[in-house]
């Protein structure tokens, strides 16, 4: 499998940009993502690995990675949030954030692509 490397910048907010790229494999492909907004690494790890249905390289697969990332306290367990760092838990109570998780919602209500 080659390091092919996908960049998504969210139309609807440009200053914000995903990318993944091939990791490693274990029990199925894990992929790198780094989520960006105006230059900054907000968020980034070696571990995700999208739905086997989905191409790794794709729209769906990064938003399939956005449900996560723009999880905030009471979606889920507390714990979830233990390993994130101040900047992280700010950023999850940003408007960047919230428009994100509308984007996300809005696409998988409304259909792909």
């Amino acid at each position: 499998m080659s390091n092919l490397e996908y960049t998504y910048t969210v139309p609807e907010l440009p200053n914000v940009t995903v990318s993944l790229e091939f990791s490693h494999f274990s029990d199925r492909a894990q992929y790198r993502y780094r989520l960006e907004e105006s230059g900054k690494v907000i968020f980034e790890g070696d571990s995700f690995g999208p739905a086997p249905h989905v191409d790794p390289y794709s729209r769906d697969s990064v938003m399939h990675l956005l449900t996560f990332l723009t999880l905030r306290k009471g979606d889920t367990d507390n714990e979830y949030f233990d390993n994130y760092t101040p900047a992280q838990l700010d950023w999850i109570e940003s408007d960047t954030c919230e428009e994100l998780r509308w984007i996300v919602y809005d696409y998988e209500e409304n259909g792909r692509g």
